[in-house]
């Protein structure tokens, strides 16, 4: 494969997986709701998101790496990749799960409101209840689809993001010490263009080499190209093709991101819910 050809289909593979992982995840939402309206409409408390979230983020950690983690021989990668989703599910679940929470007091309210207007004589908490619930089972299938973008989308991006600096950490030693086998792996693992630049440094194996290849390393923002890529006040459009150090953030309408998705620098939701952009390492 050229470095032409590696460069117009990474951003596809990558939405590929992105895509993949999004149904899963889908379906397992809407089952996840679907049990929350039937424990509200009992009378029930509702539960947290955080276990469906941790196994989405394990899938997709599994699915970039090509390899179950507990592999000793990346260690790094592994302690880098377990940050990301710890740091996710130390942050996402309170956020989603609150938004749950909000959602069925207004459910409540609605409910109490239609009822009234109704003049129901027979009114009581199990009948409040069962309207709340459907009201409640409404919102939330309209959630589905935010969630499983927003979050497919930031875990992957920070994820291919913490394994392309590891791998690239670990191939500055390994090619140093002539390990070709090992570099291999790890550029295999990584599979990102800025590794592709490095095959030739794993080709000659000199120190030199390497660290030209890793300084003229940049990164860049890759939109879709469709139209349904957002404008307006966050203009993904605009924020297509801008090209950085892989170190610095990009800026996109005013906002700082290491990565599509990212939030880490303060970004608003309004620049990362439903996302379909790709970083591309150059």
């Amino acid at each position: 494969m050229t470095q032409q050809e590696f460069i117009s289909s990474e951003p596809q593979r990558i939405s590929r997986f992105k895509i993949d992982n999004e149904r899963i995840f889908a379906t397992e939402l809407r089952g996840y709701f679907k049990k929350q309206q039937g424990l509200v409409k009992n009378g029930k408390d509702i539960q947290t998101i955080s276990p469906i979230l941790e196994r989405q983020y394990k899938r997709i950690a599994n699915g970039l790496t090509d390899k179950q983690l507990v592999q000793a021989q990346n260690a790094t990668i592994q302690k880098g990749v377990e940050s990301v989703i710890q740091k996710r599910l130390d942050e996402q679940p309170a956020i989603i799960d609150q938004t749950t929470a909000d959602l069925w007091d207004i459910a409540l309210e609605r409910a109490r409101e239609q009822l009234a207007d109704e003049g129901d004589p027979n009114l009581n908490n199990k009948i409040l209840l069962l309207v709340a619930a459907r009201i409640f089972g409404a919102r939330n299938k309209s959630r589905v689809t935010n969630i499983a973008m927003t979050e497919t989308q930031g875990a992957t991006e920070s994820m291919r993001s913490v394994i392309t600096e590891e791998a690239h950490k670990e191939l500055t030693d390994v090619i140093v010490d002539r390990d070709k086998e090992r570099a291999t792996e790890l550029w295999e693992l990584s599979r990102d263009y800025t590794s592709y630049k490095i095959q030739d440094a794993i080709t000659v194996a000199t120190t030199a080499l390497l660290f030209k290849k890793l300084e003229e390393a940049i990164k860049e923002w890759v939109n879709m190209g469709d139209g349904k890529v957002r404008t307006g006040k966050f203009n993904h459009v605009i924020a297509g093709g801008q090209q950085i150090k892989t170190d610095e953030p990009f800026i996109v309408s005013g906002e700082q991101l290491m990565y599509p998705g990212d939030t880490s620098l303060g970004a608003s939701m309004g620049n990362i819910a439903r996302c379909r952009c790709n970083a591309l390492y150059i």
